[in-house]
């Protein structure tokens, strides 16, 4: 079994190619192997695990120097370039242009707003009703 590190070359239905830069080769297409659906970006660094016979499998992106995880973060998920979902010690950041929740949500605490609402139906406040 070898280990070669490459980068995405082109992805297509769960499977990639890969550019290994060391031996000058693209790879046939091989399996990622990703627990859930996010694939990797075409130029992404990842780890491939090539038997002697046979397919190999992609395992995606691994930390580098220029991907290193953030010391305070316990768990960082960017979904793409515009969507980006952190947690630390007590808080949950979920960065995105557009968040849309559908159905009832209850919100015990404090609702600190930066910004403008506006609501399409009543807000209701003790008995007082806005519409």
């Amino acid at each position: 079994m070898n280990i070669k590190y490459g980068v995405i070359s082109s992805i297509q239905s769960g499977r990639v190619q890969v550019y290994f830069e060391e031996d000058k080769l693209l790879s046939d297409e091989l399996i990622l192997l990703n627990y859930e659906y996010l694939p990797p970006k075409i130029g992404d660094e990842v780890v491939c695990l090539i038997p002697e016979e046979g397919k190999g499998i992609c395992l995606k992106g691994y930390f580098n120097k220029d991907n290193l995880p953030e010391s305070n973060v316990k768990y960082r998920k960017q979904l793409s370039n515009d969507i980006l979902i952190t947690v630390d010690e007590n808080c949950l950041l979920i960065n995105a242009n557009t968040i849309k929740i559908v159905g009832d949500v209850t919100i015990t605490g404090n609702v600190n707003v930066i910004g403008t609402i506006d609501a399409t139906g009543s807000i209701k406040s003790g008995g007082v009703v806005l519409t």
